[in-house]
């Protein structure tokens, strides 16, 4: 991945090169633009200390020639991506040099390509923000020339806004000022009497979105406290420096790789207007996700690829698209190959790619044989790889915690030690720690019944989890009773109560995974599958009769089956006319309660036939009345 994203900026470089000319001998002073792209194609660092917003390669092309002022002022449209994007391809197939064919695989080539990209427009349109006007004024005029500056002026004592103009460059001044949106589309409000006022139409007389934003603001004036690529918040003066020489290099157009994919055949954020669950929303530490009538909405452009939402998901309706679920247990089962060898089973120290894992790594081999695994976002580590890491022979597994993601990352270790607690294995094999911190493991020994990375893959996330309880499970120590658990975990059991259950069977329909089964016109009735429920709650909430209900627990020996159990059934109601069983009798019996509310009707006969004898009846009464 790293070799492609590089390769990819060399040759928009050429390409940019061939257009400006002999403009590069007169820009020498500069930093080479393919230098600071590649500082955003490598960091990885978001939000980082050093206030630059940098992304791990989430750009595979970047072109720095002049833009159209024809085109659209906002976020490109589904259809100008999709011209761009192709333009993009085009360009990259017909300049890419014979030297770089063997530069990476044709098999990473492919995944690279298929991968989708958003394409971004920043005509290099630029917000600066502070409390200084000289040093507002002084910044503007070094990037004079090459970007369009609005000064915002906030907090001056201003009980309205006031357009002024400070060295030749449009200055507002204003009260309080608020930044949203993404690279290419920031918007700046300015509260007014209740209200929000758009500083690019106080400033211009029209609205229209900026494609770059520097804050020199103490505290910070975006809307969000992890601000998007594009969005420079630099603390310290070299971090200041850095911004103002890579803000005219973001300038151009460029196409931004998607870290996620939403399958919504999976998903359980809602159905049918019901909503069910929102942990991947609640995860993002990006505002990623947002509520949607079926699935969330998912904001690629303001996705970072921390993968918290990954980790989150219970049901695996979020998949990565960088490092698959298979990749990733692979790498695993090579790590512990690799540090097993001298007999005893490797912990395994996964972090980041871009850190430094010796002082941790250090730590931990004061306990015991350890490996570095490097991953490109730890978001990827669920609660069902850590158990499959042991499940393949890993002594543990420490997290450093780092980014963003460590709050899931906390909680999806939480879930693993109590699932260990609950099958008699040592919590402590599966840990979060810091960088200075020296986890303690238990005396451990290789697994006698160690499973390979292929007994967990090409499976879903749940099959996974299950999959690894089934294998680190032990009946002497088993605990065989359930544990309740807090109301937001993601494991439990489904309850329902049988005078009220008329098996209509919204419930199944509603269930995205599986975990609730109808019977059978045969055997009339509800089954269930506890290691498939991930207690989003949409059967309880869909159910007419209000007859099911949640139960949050933990059962060792459920989470490691995949056989369903009735919930409810019933004795089925056969026709009177073929004897072939039909409905429920408890299905019967509303719709009879229903007809004589309504229409008072009794009993009347259609309602004991069958669907074939119904309609064989209704065609020969007419004869048979002749």
């Amino acid at each position: 991945m790293r070799r492609f994203a590089d390769s990819l900026v060399h040759r928009a470089w050429r390409r940019a090169s061939k257009a400006r000319g002999d403009d590069k001998a007169q820009n020498a002073t500069r930093q080479d633009p393919t230098e600071v792209l590649r500082g955003h194609l490598r960091s990885g660092a978001f939000s980082g200390s050093d206030g630059l917003d940098d992304y791990d390669a989430d750009f595979s092309a970047h072109d720095d020639r002049g833009a159209n002022e024809a085109e659209p002022l906002s976020r490109p449209s589904a259809e100008l991506s999709k011209a761009l994007y192709e333009e993009e391809a085009e360009d990259t197939a017909e300049e890419q040099a014979p030297e770089e064919a063997d530069a990476f695989s044709s098999q990473q080539r492919e995944k690279e390509r298929a991968i989708p990209c958003e394409m971004i427009l920043s005509r290099g349109r630029t917000l600066i923000v502070g409390e200084d006007e000289m040093a507002l004024r002084e910044h503007a005029d070094s990037l004079n020339g090459e970007l369009d500056c609005l000064l915002l002026l906030p907090g001056t004592g201003e009980e309205s806004p006031r357009l002024g103009w400070s060295g030749g460059h449009a200055c507002l001044f204003c009260p309080e000022v608020r930044i949203s949106g993404s690279f290419g589309a920031f918007w700046a409000g300015i509260p007014q009497s209740g209200g929000m006022l758009d500083a690019a139409e106080i400033a211009y007389g029209e609205p229209r979105p900026f494609d770059l934003a520097l804050d020199l603001t103490q505290d910070g004036v975006f809307a969000s406290a992890r601000p998007p690529l594009g969005y420079y918040w630099p603390q310290k003066a070299e971090a200041l420096e850095g911004a103002l020489n890579e803000l005219p290099v973001m300038k151009g157009r460029f196409q931004k790789q998607h870290f996620i994919r939403l399958a919504p055949e999976s998903c359980a954020h809602s159905h049918a207007g019901v909503r069910g669950c929102s942990r991947c929303i609640e995860a993002c530490p990006y505002g990623v996700l947002g509520g949607g009538e079926e699935t969330p909405v998912v904001d690629h452009l303001l996705c970072q690829g921390c993968l918290s939402c990954v980790s989150a998901c219970p049901i695996g309706a979020l998949e990565p698209l960088l490092l698959r679920r298979e990749e990733l247990l692979s790498r695993l089962e090579e790590a512990i190959a690799r540090g097993g060898s001298s007999g005893t089973a490797p912990a395994l120290l996964v972090h980041h790619e871009k850190s430094d894992p010796e002082p941790a790594l250090e730590l931990v081999r004061s306990w015991v044989s350890a490996v570095s695994v490097p991953v490109e976002a730890s978001g990827l580590l669920g609660t069902e790889c850590l158990l499959a890491a042991l499940a393949m022979g890993a002594a543990g597994v420490v997290l450093l915690e780092e980014g963003p993601e460590a709050e899931v990352l906390d909680s999806q270790v939480r879930w693993a030690r109590t699932i260990l607690r609950a099958l008699g294995r040592s919590p402590e094999r599966v840990q979060i720690a810091a960088r200075d911190s020296s986890p303690e493991f238990p005396p451990v020994s290789p697994a006698a019944d160690a499973s390979p990375a292929r007994a967990f893959t090409a499976r879903e996330k749940r099959e996974v989890l299950s999959r690894a309880v089934q294998r680190l499970a032990r009946g002497d120590t088993l605990d065989q009773e359930a544990r309740e658990l807090p109301s937001d975990a993601c494991f439990g059991a489904v309850t329902v109560m049988g005078e009220a259950c008329t098996l209509c069977m919204a419930c199944a329909g509603a269930c995205p995974s599986g975990a609730l089964i109808p019977g059978g016109e045969e055997e009339p009735g509800l089954c269930f599958k506890e290691s498939r429920c991930v207690q989003c709650g949409l059967c309880a909430r869909v159910c007419p009769e209000q007859a099911l209900s949640l139960q949050p627990r933990l059962s060792p020996e459920r989470l490691g089956a995949d056989t369903p159990v009735w919930l409810h059934r019933e004795e089925p109601e056969k026709c009177r006319i073929c004897g072939k069983p039909f409905a429920s009798a408890g299905m019967l019996q509303r719709i009879r309660s229903t007809l004589w509310e309504q229409c008072g009707e009794e009993d009347p006969e259609w309602l004991t036939m069958c669907g074939d004898c119904r309609v064989v009846t209704l065609f020969q009464e007419p004869e048979d009345s002749a």
